[in-house]
């Protein structure tokens, strides 16, 4: 839960590719929102606080007042993905924090048949070598991680005869 001062910390650190201040005193476009949640997601997750202008002024914000709880699913089902969503009420004003996480490796998060990205502090489509780079990130191979203490005695011989096969038979080379 963050408090007036986590609020004031986090925007001395001044907008980013990864922190996104909006004023959006009163309303903020639906499809705008999922834009920049995407977006900032895609990046690499981060923070919008609506109800801070571009030059980190807290300007308050009456936007999603009494439907804060109900956020998260609207994102999730324009975009595919949990944001979490919290008010703080700051002697300047209150303020709407989305606390936006990654997106999974080698998924992207698309918004509107977009792909979207941060660049600096703009919101742009992500290029094509950009996409291709996020699609071909893999989880960590844990087959490929070294074991301290383990010996060729402790792998079962029926499973490596089994692989042994499977090798061969991958390569189109009985040897």
């Amino acid at each position: 839960m963050y408090t007036p001062e986590d609020i004031e910390q986090i925007i001395s650190s001044r907008e980013h590719a990864l922190l996104e201040f909006k004023g959006a005193s009163a309303g903020f476009d639906i499809t705008k929102r999922a834009d920049y949640c995407a977006g900032i997601a895609n990046a690499g997750g981060g923070k919008i606080l609506f109800g801070v202008d571009d030059n980190g002024k807290i300007v308050g914000t009456s936007i999603y007042s009494g439907t804060v709880e109900k956020i998260p699913n609207n994102v999730h089902q324009k975009i595919g993905l949990w944001v979490s969503v919290e008010e703080v009420n700051h002697a300047s004003g209150r303020i709407v924090v989305f606390d936006i996480p990654r997106r999974p490796i080698g998924r992207l998060i698309k918004s509107c048949g977009r792909f979207l990205t941060r660049k600096g502090e703009s919101l742009v489509e992500m290029s094509e070598e950009d996409i291709r780079r996020a699609l071909n990130e893999i989880a960590p191979d844990f087959s490929a991680q070294f074991i301290t203490g383990f010996s060729i005695s402790d792998l079962d011989d029926i499973a490596v005869q089994n692989f042994k096969k499977r090798r061969a038979d991958k390569l189109g080379n009985p040897a």
